[in-house]
């Protein structure tokens, strides 16, 4: 069913990729990674980094309570 076809796809190595990607995005945004950037990036930055964080971690959440 469409439910164990999640779990397979949803795994927690997908998700931690996610967390992974969004923190990196972040951390480039925040200065703590030196990246060669316009200003005009800064809010992409921003977004993407927080999208793929709540990503992960709702994807996270559901493998735990489900």
């Amino acid at each position: 069913m469409i439910h164990e076809w999640l779990h397979e796809v949803l795994d927690g190595g997908l998700s931690t990729f996610t967390i992974g990607v969004g923190l990196f995005c972040l951390l480039v945004d925040g200065g703590l990674l030196k990246a060669k950037r316009s200003k005009e990036t800064d809010s992409f930055f921003i977004w993407i980094g927080a999208f793929y964080v709540l990503l992960g971690t709702g994807v996270w959440l559901y493998i735990i309570f489900h």
